[in-house]
């Protein structure tokens, strides 16, 4: 897995490894605390443009499948684990949630931003790149 960072706005810095599709974003960090249900979460509107960090350590053992969803693509803008499961297993998966993420983890975080509200538009000077500079 790539090595990448999370950069909050007061300045600090996570390091950590990448597993889906793998982008920059931006977005209000919150948590979850379930056990179970990552591709639900991911896929809720409620979490449109947040970066969830899943308080339970182990997320992706039990894979992705097309019935668990909230709705057609994924609402999050990144998931944060403590423990992430290459080899998962399940009757129902289909595929692992790396996978998942690269086909339907995309968003096209530029163009959000052209018409785009105060609130987003703050966030969005507080965007930084993979080597934690600011965009302009």
């Amino acid at each position: 897995m790539k090595k990448g960072k999370l950069v909050l706005e007061n300045g600090q810095v996570y390091e950590g490894f990448i597993f889906g599709y793998d982008h920059s974003s931006s977005g209000e960090v919150v948590f979850n605390t379930s056990l179970t249900g990552y591709q639900e979460i991911l896929t809720d509107p409620s979490y449109y443009g947040q970066i969830i960090i899943m308080t339970y350590p182990l997320i992706g053992n039990y894979g992705t499948n097309e019935t668990d969803i909230e709705s057609e693509k994924v609402q999050a803008s990144g998931l944060i684990a403590g423990s992430y499961e290459e080899n998962w297993s399940n009757h129902d998966g289909l595929n692992s949630l790396d996978d998942y993420l690269k086909k339907k983890g995309h968003r096209d975080f530029r163009n959000r931003y052209k018409s785009a509200d105060e609130n987003d538009q703050k966030r969005r000077r507080n965007e930084r790149d993979d080597n934690g500079r600011r965009y302009s």
